[in-house]
């Protein structure tokens, strides 16, 4: 029996539920292989009347009951029981649309229940009965990468992936292709990806606001909160809260628990470093509907969150505590598990320096082992935080991995908060606690390059500002003293200073150095068509302010020659405007 394949909306179920029970029965045996590769939350209003239906002969009907039994709840037996019952029919009648079915379903619920591995081998199985234009077919496929996911082999989940995305795009799926968008993104932000992860979650938007029905948007709320989760590794706050508000939204609206609590999970997890008590009511929250279905794998994710959020808040004992009962639980993807070692590490930095070490050492050795660049990357970033006499080699080969990602910069910026003042006194500032140079050169160099953030300086060209009478091998020779000694001062904030090629670079935004806030507050002033003249005026009181005496340093000079030039050229635009719009007095009468 060829058996229809169209999406299912919610107006077409209500038109069906109007009907009486043998038309009713009929047509969910009828549509059952697009209702079971769609939204089953759909079903819940109406499952006391499915479960009085007549089921004789009807093993779709027994599918689609189980799956909204197990929707509503994944302890129910009932649930088990009918799927186990109607796919021995489907075998005995060698429907193989129908078995293929059945293991797609099963695999759906074992994954929900963290049984990663055996939803594999079911949508494996699954995959081996139905034909590529049944709706679980690409979602079967989507669904495997998974599998490759929990075995620890990332690449071979990401083909998998994009063979889901090229089936999806060829049988004109559109749930499907943004399904399978959204798991190829979440194996990209593993392996570090997070520009190719960003389109690719844009894409899954796109397919998922095409479909009519909202009913049919199941992942959406996953890619949005994924999204969220981009943007946060990029250091992109005000981005991600858009997401996160949209897929907390869309979760809601798909009336399932388990995608609420996986967008909660998520956002816990990602946010605890900088939201610490929001992600602690996150965890808790997803924990709570997790629970209420059974759902074992996000709560690992919501339990660390939890975990990090309370490291964020200084409970560091507690936060070991609770991420490490989930590493001694086991049972979580090798990868997770690598970030679980690490994540258990920051949490001794303070107060076991060797022990975090330790920890730091065996995730790199397993993210490298499951080709996770980045979060190798974020290991040994926080491996020069405990193995000083080695930092220098840790930053670098942190940077190394990937040089121009902005997650890798933000990353290394999140480990240590920066400031450098200018005015008055020089100030540098590590955490709110100022940093003393041990030379005058030291406190130059690390001035030099703050102001020329965040291109930086060729390394010959910071020799000669530092020592303009010496001679080239000299100067390269004091350039790496020097730099040995600003790293050595800054701390937990050293990797932002770095070299890539020939240029040495400190990583800065504009609002971490007063000289560079005023100079790019007034760059945007001047391409402004209409600037407010009182932001202009302040913008040059500050450029104005005196810059500390540098022993007449050439290169202090050529810093007051471009504040004076900025001001001039803002003075003069004010001028430019007064004339062509003058102020008239006031008239009495």
């Amino acid at each position: 029996m060829a058996l229809p394949t169209a999406p299912v909306t919610r107006g077409d179920l209500e038109r069906a539920a109007g009907g009486s029970d043998e038309e009713l029965a009929a047509w969910l045996d009828q549509h059952a292989a697009a209702l079971l590769a769609g939204n089953s939350t759909l079903l819940i209003p109406h499952l006391d009347r499915l479960l009085s239906l007549p089921y004789q002969g009807r093993p779709w009907l027994e599918l689609v009951t189980a799956a909204t039994l197990f929707t509503r709840s994944s302890r129910d037996e009932r649930a088990w029981r009918l799927l186990r019952t109607a796919r021995g029919r489907f075998q005995r009648a060698g429907d193989r649309t129908g078995l293929g079915c059945a293991h797609y379903v099963e695999g759906n619920w074992q994954v929900t229940v963290g049984d990663v591995q055996d939803a594999a081998r079911s949508w494996q199985e699954g995959r081996a009965h139905l034909g590529p234009h049944t709706p679980a077919y690409a979602h079967s496929l989507a669904n495997q990468a998974w599998g490759a996911y929990a075995s620890g082999e990332l690449g071979h989940a990401c083909t998998l992936a994009q063979e889901a995305v090229a089936l999806a795009v060829r049988v004109g799926d559109s749930r499907a292709l943004g399904t399978a968008y959204t798991h190829l993104a979440a194996y990209e932000i593993w392996v570090g990806a997070f520009g190719q992860a960003a389109l690719d979650l844009d894409r899954a938007d796109r397919a998922f606001q095409g479909l009519s029905d909202p009913g049919e948007r199941y992942e959406w709320p996953l890619a949005l909160v994924m999204t969220g989760a981009v943007h946060v590794l990029r250091g992109r706050h005000e981005l991600a809260e858009v997401s996160f508000r949209q897929a907390v939204t869309a979760a809601e609206a798909t009336g399932s628990q388990w995608v609420a609590g996986v967008v909660h999970a998520i956002r816990a997890d990602v946010c605890a470093p900088r939201v610490p008590q929001r992600s602690i009511e996150d965890g808790q929250h997803a924990l709570a509907v997790l629970a209420d279905v059974g759902e074992r794998w996000w709560s690992t994710w919501a339990r660390v969150a939890i975990g990090r959020a309370l490291g964020a808040q200084g409970h560091r004992h507690a936060a070991a505590r609770t991420i490490g009962e989930v590493l001694d639980e086991g049972g979580t993807p090798p990868v997770e598990g690598a970030r679980h070692l690490m994540l258990l590490g920051e949490q001794f930095v303070d107060v076991d320096p060797a022990r975090a070490a330790d920890l730091f050492t065996d995730a790199i050795r397993r993210f490298d082992q499951y080709h996770a660049p980045y979060w190798s990357a974020h290991a040994r970033a926080r491996l020069a935080l405990v193995d000083r006499t080695r930092s220098t080699r840790h930053w670098d080969a942190a940077r190394a991995t990937a040089p121009h990602e902005p997650a890798v910069a933000h990353m290394i910026r999140e480990l240590a908060t920066l400031r450098v003042c200018f005015r008055s006194m020089p100030t540098v500032q590590v955490d709110g606690r100022e940093v003393r140079f041990p030379t005058r050169h030291a406190l130059h160099a690390l001035l030099l390059l703050a102001a020329h953030s965040p291109d930086g300086l060729r390394a010959d060209t910071l020799g000669a500002h530092l020592w303009p009478d010496a001679d080239t091998a000299t100067q390269a020779h004091r350039l790496k003293t020097t730099l040995w000694q600003v790293r050595s001062q800054l701390g937990s904030a050293a990797g932002r200073l770095h070299r890539r090629t020939d240029r040495v670079i400190l990583d800065l935004t504009p609002d971490e150095c007063d000289l560079r806030e005023s100079v790019e507050r007034a760059r945007v002033l001047l391409r402004a068509a209409d600037p407010d003249e009182a932001e202009v005026a302040a913008t040059c009181r500050a450029l104005r302010q005196p810059f500390v005496v540098a022993d007449a340093e050439e290169w202090a000079a050529e810093l007051t020659r471009l504040c004076d030039g900025l001001v001039h050229r803002l003075t003069e635009g004010s001028r430019r405007r007064a004339r062509r719009h003058p102020v008239r007095p006031a008239t009495r009468h």
